[in-house]
């Protein structure tokens, strides 16, 4: 869900959310999050467009519209566990 979040505010790419994730404390690294970007990629719940920037390949990653509706009810559900949990 963080992942996916992360794709709807802008083209995010790999190591990019690798910091991200780790700002809000976990731990991952690259045989984490690209399988995971991989299979969005295949849910066709992002996008991706390949660059080259300062020589090295980069991949870039951008919710689809039916990512941002998976999103949309994502934060449903959270909203209703987290209301039944601080209830």
């Amino acid at each position: 869900m963080h992942i996916l979040y992360h794709c709807t505010q802008g083209p995010v790419y790999g190591a990019q959310m690798i910091d991200e994730l780790k700002r809000h404390g976990y731990r991952v690294g690259p045989s984490h999050i690209y399988p995971i970007l991989h299979e969005m990629k295949k849910g066709n719940l992002v996008e991706s467009k390949h660059t080259v920037e300062g020589g090295r390949r980069r991949i870039y990653y951008l919710a689809t519209e039916q990512g941002e509706a998976v999103l949309e009810e994502c934060k449903k559900w959270l909203r209703e566990l987290v209301s039944e949990i601080l209830e």
